[in-house]
């Protein structure tokens, strides 16, 4: 940012920021304006079950692993994007919660998936390396007529720049993970733009 003060001869004083990127996009808001004393993290639903893996550890495991997978194809990094995490969390809950495992509807996010029952500490590599196995038979030379994997051309999308990542353990020990992408991918028509090849 830049700011500078300037007065008048009525003894007016001016001041004027600029700010690089600019703000106030619309649709942009929620990503980018905290409420007033920042965001506060909710108690652990009655329906949860506390996790011995930290936010921290996931967070840092699934951007190395992502990326790790994307340099692969071309792509480049993705950053962790906290408002990604919180939409990523809420729906976390709800589907440990209700027990479904099903995308959350009129998402304007991409979204991973993935659920598992294990009395063993679930990671993010659970999650991460099963999405990147789902495109074990991708086929690289045209565009899909049916999305098949998913789970794999979202986490390799090169359109996409930032995710949000959370998981969960519903009271039945199941264990959800939930992540977020944006901008989007799985766009029909832009697949072998953002699809690529592994190197």
């Amino acid at each position: 940012m830049g700011v500078g003060v300037a007065s008048n001869r009525s003894g007016q004083i001016f001041v004027v920021a600029c700010y690089d990127p600019a703000g106030n996009f619309l649709g942009q808001f929620r990503e980018n304006v905290p409420p007033v004393g920042g965001f506060k993290d909710a108690p652990l639903s009655p329906h949860l079950l506390q996790l011995s893996y930290t936010d921290e550890q996931l967070y840092k495991d699934s951007l190395k692993l992502h990326n790790d997978y994307r340099l692969k194809h071309g792509s480049g990094p993705l950053t962790l994007n906290k408002m990604l995490c919180r939409n990523a969390l809420t729906w976390a809950k709800t589907l440990a919660k209700d027990d479904k495992f099903i995308h959350q509807p009129d998402n304007p996010f991409g979204e991973n998936l993935f659920s598992i029952w294990s009395s063993n500490q679930v990671t993010a590599r659970d999650a991460i390396c099963n999405w990147y196995k789902a495109g074990k038979d991708y086929d690289y030379s045209r565009e899909p007529r049916i999305i098949k994997s998913g789970q794999f051309t979202q986490l390799v999308w090169k359109g996409s720049h930032s995710m949000g990542i959370a998981m969960v353990k519903g009271k039945s020990g199941r264990i959800v993970i939930v992540a977020n992408y944006n901008p989007p991918g799985n766009i029909m028509g832009q697949f072998m733009d953002n699809v690529l090849k592994p190197n």
